[in-house]
């Protein structure tokens, strides 16, 4: 069985597509794959009957069980991701944001994927421009992402594009929670260097597009200054716990982030003359995945503004 953790915070207008698309998506693969699906509500001005009546309109199908689970305060998406993790009781684990919805293939090619038993899957999936109509990939080419390789760039659009056995999260203690509560908009980043912290016995790629990553109008904008200290922060946390050459890593990306602050938030002039080598360094971190570029290049063409 599959778990899905869905973190909900005022998202009516959101919940019953993915929620629909779930449910189309198991009536089309066989009978032995269940989903156990749960929904954190982390708003107390949300009903729980509002969210019951969700599920019974859209989830129909026998192999759907859900759980709702109400915060007795705002917690924000961390925690409640985290709330989740321990109620679940799937052999696998994903978190798909309430926004976001999904494949109709995703359950039957992930019935046959997990079977494969692997620790970690990767997914593809599509970012779709709800506001403009339009789409690109996520990924334009599938590779196994590495430690160092997120230390550097964050190319993990969201949780979504994990599936994990829920066991190795558990056993490992990996969570979203972050060890500080003054930054936000990045525990995503936080749980994927956590993971692969632990070194997965085994990672498998699924290259097929499976989830739909939206932006619209009322997307979590980031705080620029709030998202470079929080992920100084992050990687100030790891350090202690990794080996001398992946101390190297953090460090470096650290020098980047501080020259980032300089750049977007000042100067650029300013900043690359002062810091020239460092302003290599960055670029370096920059286009250290090629599926940035691409897509770069992509959204610029069919005239897609992504933030």
């Amino acid at each position: 069985m599959l778990s899905i953790v869905i973190p909900f915070y005022n998202g009516e207008k959101w919940l019953p597509i993915l929620l629909q698309s779930l449910d189309n998506s198991i009536s089309k693969t066989a009978h032995d794959f269940a989903l156990e699906i749960i929904i954190i509500i982390d708003s107390e001005a949300t009903l729980s009957t509002t969210i019951e009546q969700f599920v019974t309109q859209h989830l129909q199908s026998a192999n759907i069980r859900y759980v709702i689970i109400k915060n007795t305060s705002n917690l924000g998406v961390a925690r409640s991701r985290d709330i989740g993790l321990s109620h679940a009781t799937g052999e696998y684990i994903t978190f798909i944001d309430q926004d976001d919805y999904v494949n109709t293939n995703y359950c039957s090619i992930l019935n046959s994927s997990l079977r494969s038993g692997a620790d970690l899957y990767l997914l593809n999936g599509i970012i779709r421009n709800t506001l403009e109509n339009k789409e690109i990939p996520v990924y334009y080419h599938m590779y196994r992402p590495s430690l160092k390789q997120l230390i550097y760039g964050n190319n993990i659009l969201s949780p979504s594009f994990w599936i994990a056995r829920t066991k190795f999260l558990k056993d490992n203690k990996i969570h979203f929670s972050l060890p500080f509560d003054n930054f936000r908009g990045i525990d995503d980043w936080y749980y994927s260097l956590q993971i692969f912290l632990h070194k997965p016995l085994k990672l498998e790629l699924i290259p097929q597009p499976l989830i739909y990553y939206c932006i619209h109008d009322a997307n979590f904008s980031h705080n620029l200054q709030m998202q470079f200290d929080g992920s100084i922060a992050v990687l100030e946390h790891l350090y202690e716990q990794v080996s001398d050459l992946q101390k190297k890593w953090i460090l470096k990306r650290i020098k980047t982030f501080q020259f980032s602050k300089l750049f977007y938030l000042q100067s650029k002039k300013q900043a690359i003359l002062q810091h020239p080598i460092i302003f290599l360094h960055f670029l370096y971190h920059y286009l250290y995945d090629t599926n940035r570029l691409i897509r770069f290049a992509h959204r610029t063409v069919i005239g897609m503004k992504i933030r």
